[in-house]
């Protein structure tokens, strides 16, 4: 039975757990999802912002190259020349962004002299394959551009040490010669012009926090349900003792009956407990689990103005027989004295009693009992600490007003 409790208990943090893990799988995953898609947003934002200026230096430098070849009347070195000094050399050109001029040959210039140096008089074709070379990736689509003379935006990797770069180019004509103009920006200093760092880890920061939130709300879950499990079973092993203990005292009680038939306890005339024996046996009934404890005290007065002992034996045992037949099997029937029995109650509030007390009025009223008045009354003993005698005590004084308010004529009480 334990095992099958411990087994539940387990049960349920393992669901908890499992929805918790998958909750903050299901968060993350839909977080990352959401900022690669908006990261991809802005790149391809900043790359058309790219073009649009790739568009502006092109059209300064067709410019130029037609001012130039006119002017010198010349080959279109000296015109690239000018370009480059007066336009792209004029451009921030650094490690993190830079610009390209190729033409059909290869390349004219490519961030500062040393790169140009390194990939002069390479044609746009050696130029990929020697990015590809050191570790170029992605590099396909703009290849494939560049070749058919069209012009676009592409995120690349020139080289495996320096990541991802987006790249910007149109083409522009002189004459019969034709050039690439191009602007390339490192992905992450792009990311990092635009705050997108910082902005990232602010939402990698709230989402952790909100995941922590959802641990934590599970532990103190998790936490309560050991509680409410460890009070619930506490509650049934607190049942299950008392219900021991009730077992134990109806074995004592069974018990102290057998005995009692031969030490002759029962009271002859009315067949129920003598008082000697009553007496003995509250001394074993103030204990915790036995309460509430009520008392019920059944006085039998004569319907006549005679004295009350002129009650036969007859009546008291029918009367005590009748409320035998009414009371539970743990309950204990004993006789006070001459016209008086009591009834206590184990376990019993007083909504209980006067269901009793009610039924027996009833079946009272039912029987050809002329010769007999019957008076209940009853107290109820609600804490451990308080005297059964007391108890007891206060149905005399019951018994006592009712008496009081018949002779005055204002008898409301239990008489039948």
């Amino acid at each position: 039975m334990r095992n099958n409790k411990e087994e539940k208990y387990l049960f349920k943090i393992f669901s908890i757990c499992s929805v918790v893990t998958l909750l903050i799988i299901v968060l993350g995953t839909l977080l990352v999802y959401q900022m690669n898609d908006h990261k991809n947003t802005l790149v391809e934002v900043f790359a058309n912002e790219q073009q649009m200026e790739v568009t502006r230096l092109a059209e300064e430098a067709e410019q130029l190259l037609a001012d130039a070849v006119a002017e010198d009347k010349n080959t279109f070195k000296i015109a690239e020349t000018k370009v480059i000094d007066e336009i792209i050399k004029t451009q921030v050109n650094s490690h993190n962004q830079y610009i390209f001029f190729y033409d059909r040959e290869g390349v004219l210039f490519e961030k500062d002299a040393s790169t140009t140096q390194k990939y002069q008089d390479k044609s746009i074709n050696a130029l990929f394959d020697k990015w590809r070379y050191e570790g170029g990736q992605d590099l396909e689509a703009a290849e494939q551009l560049m070749n058919q003379g069209i012009s676009g935006t592409a995120t690349v990797i020139k080289q495996s040490d320096k990541g991802k770069e987006v790249l910007a180019w149109t083409f522009l004509n002189a004459g019969e010669a034709q050039y690439i103009i191009g602007i390339a920006t490192l992905e992450t200093y792009m990311l990092t012009t635009l705050r997108i760092p910082q902005h990232f880890t602010r939402i990698y920061m709230l989402g952790t926090f909100i995941a922590l939130g959802i641990v934590v709300l599970s532990i103190l879950f998790s936490i309560y349900i050991f509680d409410a499990a460890k009070k619930a079973n506490g509650f049934k092993n607190e049942i299950k003792n008392k219900n021991l203990q009730i077992e134990k005292f109806s074995t004592q009680i069974n018990a102290m009956q057998q005995v009692t038939q031969t030490a002759s306890i029962y009271d002859l005339a009315s067949g129920v407990y003598n008082r000697e024996f009553f007496d003995n046996l509250m001394t074993k009934l103030n204990i915790e689990t036995f309460l509430p404890l009520t008392f019920i005290r059944i006085s039998l007065t004569s319907s006549s103005d005679t004295d009350e002992s002129v009650l036969s034996e007859e009546i008291l045992k029918d009367v005590a027989k009748l409320v035998g037949e009414k009371s539970r099997k743990s309950d204990i029937v004993a006789r006070l004295n001459q016209n008086e029995l009591v009834l206590v109650m184990l376990q019993a509030d007083k909504e209980l009693a006067q269901k009793f007390i009610d039924d027996v009025k009833e079946a009272f009223n039912l029987r050809d009992n002329r010769e007999a008045c019957i008076k209940l009354s009853m107290a109820t003993q609600n804490q451990e600490d308080e005297s059964i005698w007391e108890t007891l005590e206060k149905t005399i004084n019951k018994t006592y007003q009712e008496e009081t308010y018949k002779e005055m004529g204002q008898f409301s009480g239990y008489s039948a």
